[in-house]
């Protein structure tokens, strides 16, 4: 178990580890197997700025959250967090969301931002909510 944001959660478990924002381009996460039904516990996926965002005047970064059957088919968006122009504190959450009973065996994050001075980090990972 490792603490992280105030969440204790499966050490390893992660989607970004203080992972810097993209400068005018994407970048998706590793995918994970979440598949909620397998296990006694409902799968929150949290989304924390680890070091503060900015994020330049008329442009945005947006955060989706995707499913799919297998690590490499991962493109069905279930989620999505915009974050406008401005700066985001550190230990911000930007999303809170518990996986839909829908969601299919694998989830990833990926974050796209237009702006080419995008600066920050953040953090990605499940956590596993007893039933």
């Amino acid at each position: 178990m490792k603490k992280m944001n105030d969440d204790l959660r499966i050490a390893g478990e992660m989607y970004f580890d203080k992972e810097a924002v993209p400068q005018n381009a994407s970048k998706s996460s590793v995918a994970l197997k979440t598949e909620s039904g397998a296990m006694n516990a409902s799968i929150e996926l949290r989304i924390v700025v680890n070091e503060a965002l900015t994020i330049t005047e008329a442009t945005q970064l947006t955060i989706g959250v995707y499913h799919g059957d297998s690590s490499d088919a991962v493109s069905t968006k279930i989620a999505e967090v915009v974050v406008p122009a401005g700066t985001v504190a550190a230990k911000t959450r930007l999303l809170t969301l518990v996986l839909p009973s829908t969601a299919k065996a694998y989830t990833a994050v990926v974050m796209e931002s237009d702006d080419v001075a995008a600066a920050g980090s953040i953090d990605a990972y499940p956590v596993h909510v007893p039933r």
